[in-house]
């Protein structure tokens, strides 16, 4: 007997990895076994509905209204489109690294006197250590865009940069390694949220499962959707000739019973000697009771798990950023913009004292003008969304 399976929806797979250690042939200190736990936890971050917002949320929250609306605007690098970017933009970039990785990197442009000329982020999931020497010491960082695809590895492809030192002699002695100003690619620092361990966890590390499973019950629901049932299906044919009339057989099932497939399907049947259909499919239905709203608590626990997770993020900042907030007022929105303000307050605080150090350095007059470095706290305007609800009342009221 022959048994074929038809895939109607395939799930994503996911192994996360806490592996911190030298690997064999890259020469980096990898993170995770297959060195691709940045990109994982960015994955999982991405496939959960709950995780996203909250990335976003912490991220804002981090950054806040920036430092004063002059510093802010002031021009520190360019992207890859030679586009400039601003003191504020390159705050938003670094605090979305911050929210889905609890930590960040910066490249940091010098001029042939050591002076800092250009500040520009580089994405944390493509940075990693170089190995360690036998004190346990490494003074190289290693950007690669592709670290987890082991079977389309080129190792020339690795940028290799010295981890940032402020000492003059340290800098000339690698201008002068490198060949000169010309061909020195500059340094790069890095700010971690935590120092438990040689990288940072990310901030779904303990929650992980809960986030995949926000993401596996997403998937249920379409499942049962696309499939226009609930039940198992169990279909018995004849035995087909060739592995390619089965596969044939498996696709026109396929298409018959998902969401968008064919409303009819036609089946050839012989004629019996006395004229009776001569069946050769039989169709077995096992039944379940499984259904999308038998998760509707779940989908609560997992919700309240994440938020927990990102500084626990009140529910109302949640439906705030998905632009539900319906009935909530806004002494209630100001309430939970303080609380997690309050929340945030020594992660941003951290965040803004080490950016506002290489800030201080950058040669611009507005900037070595300014005596002020605290990053402003996200404010709401109260009554706007005080305006916005008695909108929804008098709404519902027609």
């Amino acid at each position: 007997m022959n048994i074929s399976t038809v895939d109607i929806w395939s799930r994503l797979k996911i192994k996360v990895s806490r592996f911190m250690g030298a690997g064999n042939s890259n020469g980096v200190m990898m993170f995770g076994e297959e060195n691709d736990y940045p990109q994982i936890t960015e994955k999982i971050i991405n496939n959960s509905v709950t995780a996203k917002s909250c990335a976003r949320i912490l991220a804002s929250f981090i950054v806040g209204n920036g430092f004063n609306s002059e510093v802010n605007k002031i021009v520190v690098g360019y992207d890859i489109t030679g586009k400039g970017v601003t003191v504020y933009e390159l705050l938003k970039r670094l605090a979305y690294d911050i929210a889905y990785h609890n930590g960040c990197y910066i490249h940091i442009g010098q001029n042939a006197f050591g002076d800092i000329i250009s500040l520009n982020r580089v994405p944390f999931k493509y940075c990693r250590f170089g190995k360690v020497d036998d004190l346990g010491y490494t003074s190289t960082i290693h950007v690669y865009e592709n670290w987890e695809k082991y079977s389309d590895f080129k190792r020339d492809r690795i940028r290799i940069y010295p981890i940032y030192s402020s000492n003059p002699e340290v800098f000339l002695k690698r201008v002068e390694e490198a060949g000169g100003i010309e061909k020195f690619k500059g340094q790069i620092d890095y700010f971690f949220n935590e120092n438990n361990y040689l990288y940072p966890l990310s901030n779904i590390d303990s929650i992980f499962h809960d986030a995949d499973a926000e993401f596996g019950v997403s998937l249920l629901r379409d499942n049962i959707f696309r499939n226009g049932i609930s039940g198992k299906v169990i279909i018995t044919v004849a035995s087909m000739p060739s592995d390619a009339e089965r596969q044939k057989i498996i696709e026109k099932i396929k298409n018959l019973i998902s969401a968008d497939g064919d409303p009819v399907l036609l089946l050839e049947e012989e004629i019996g000697a006395n004229g009776e259909l001569l069946k050769s499919v039989r169709i077995d239905k096992i039944d379940t009771n499984m259904t999308s709203e038998m998760y509707a608590d779940l989908d609560k626990v997992l919700a309240k798990r994440i938020r927990k997770a990102f500084y626990a993020i009140p529910p109302v900042l949640i439906d705030y950023e998905e632009s539900k907030l319906g009935t909530t007022s806004g002494e209630a929105l100001r309430e939970a913009f303080n609380y997690y303000n309050n929340m945030t307050r020594e992660l941003r605080t951290n965040f803004g004292d080490w950016i506002a150090g290489y800030l201080q350095e950058l040669q611009n007059p507005t900037l070595d003008a300014n005596n002020d470095w605290t990053i402003n706290e996200l404010s709401i305007d109260t009554d706007n969304i005080n305006a916005q609800t008695n909108q929804h009342d008098t709404i519902n009221n027609l």
